[in-house]
């Protein structure tokens, strides 16, 4: 609905939607995850994917619904 709202705002711009990207140092308050010392890899953010995959696709649902005669790019951390 929020992705429609923008889209529905500015139908001339070309939009780049960011999915998720959390864990290591951008933790979230309701999907607590166990905090690590190393650095974030991109393969450590890539395996919380794998582990809530859900969370994924229901981004990319959303952005599937938008109506509009922009371009939409999506952005993977």
């Amino acid at each position: 609905m929020i992705y429609q709202q923008i889209a529905d705002l500015w139908p001339e711009r070309t939009f780049v939607i960011r999915t998720l990207d959390w864990g290591g140092d951008k933790p979230l308050r309701y999907l607590p995850l166990p905090p690590r010392r190393e650095s974030v890899s991109r393969h450590s953010r890539n395996s919380h994917w794998l582990k809530h995959e859900e969370i994924l696709r229901t981004q990319l649902r959303a952005i599937l619904r938008v109506k509009t005669s922009s371009k939409i790019h999506v952005m993977f951390p």
